[in-house]
This record gives structure tokens, C-alpha cells and sequence, in this order.
């Protein structure tokens, strides 16, 4: 897909780089299924794409555009995954402003985001089960309770930030 938002619209338009922060999030799922060192290969490329989305994404909607405040949050959990905490824990502590002054505070992208940053200080030994437990009843209240994403955060994984795809 990605290939031909790239041929028909050009690799900087914002649906290709839509497409890469979806792409990113995909190889962020496949490397946690597959065994190293195929994960640590998958785990550069996903890396590689959320830079470029990023990259692309910043100059041409800004930097405080949901999409590109998207590719942040995907961008943090990436760290945390190759396990840069502090790292991280700056990209989500500066993603969470944006989308507070961008979405609000009390937009569902917004908990998102706070949450991941709750389990990435977590991850570097801070006592956050009782802010977490609060994140998730917000984000919980905002959507519902069968929500996957609540599923997830209750089992101590950080969500994503998949964006909807871009018609032609």
C-alpha cells in the first residue's frame, strides 16, 4: 500500500506518511512475534519508518498535527521497546503537551499517551499502578470498558497509534 500512495502521490504527502506511521506500528506487532535476531531487523525498520513519517510529517502538517503527534506516541513506545526509558519517557512527557494544547487533556489520544508514559516509568522502576489505574478508568469512561485498548493497558502493554487510511 505504502508503495503506491509513494507512486501515485510521492513518498512526502501526508497519506504516505500516514501509511508509514501504520507501517511502523505493524513491524512493532510482528517483531514481538518473532524470535531475535529477526525481531532486532524488523524492530530497525520499524524505527527507520516512524523517522521518516516523523520527518515527513513535521514540515508538511506541522509538528502539533494529530497525525504527527501520532507518529510521536509510536515513536515513544518504539524507544521503550529497544529499551531507551529515558528517552522515551522525554518523547511521551513532550507528545503529552502537544496533544493537551492540540486535543485537549481529556481527548482519548491524550490518556493514550499518558498511559504509555505511565508504563515506560514504570518499566524504569517507578510506582505508577495507582496513576495508571486512573488513566485507564478515564480512558475507560471515554470509550467503554470492552475497548481493546483498555485489555491492553491492563496487561501492562502501551498502545499505539494506528491512523485511519487515506482514500485516493
Amino acid at each position: 500500500m505504502l508503495a503506491e500512495y509513494e507512486k501515485r502521490l510521492g513518498d512526502d504527502h501526508p497519506h504516505s506518511l500516514v501509511c508509514k506511521v501504520n507501517l511502523a506500528s505493524a513491524l512493532r506487532l510482528q517483531s514481538m512475534q518473532v524470535q531475535s535476531p529477526q525481531a532486532k531487523a524488523i524492530e530497525a525498520q520499524a524505527m527507520t519508518t516512524i523517522n521518516a513519517a516523523i520527518d515527513g510529517l513535521e514540515p508538511t502538517l506541522g509538528p502539533k498535527h494529530p497525525y504527527t503527534l501520532a507518529a510521536r506516541m509510536v515513536y515513544g513506545t518504539l524507544l521503550a521497546d529497544q529499551g531507551d526509558l529515558s528517552k522515551a519517557a522525554a518523547v511521551e512527557t513532550e507528545t503529552i503537551a502537544a496533544l493537551e494544547e492540540t486535543l485537549g487533556p481529556s481527548h482519548p489520544d491524550t490518556i493514550r499517551c499518558e498511559a504509555n508514559l505511565l508504563l515506560t516509568q514504570r518499566q524504569n522502576g517507578r510506582d505508577t499502578i495507582a496513576e495508571l489505574n486512573s488513566v485507564i478508568k478515564q480512558l475507560q469512561d471515554l470509550i467503554g470498558s470492552d475497548h481493546p485498548s483498555i485489555e491492553t493497558l491492563r496487561a501492562g502493554r502501551r498502545l499505539l497509534r494506528a491512523l485511519d487510511p487515506q482514500p485516493f
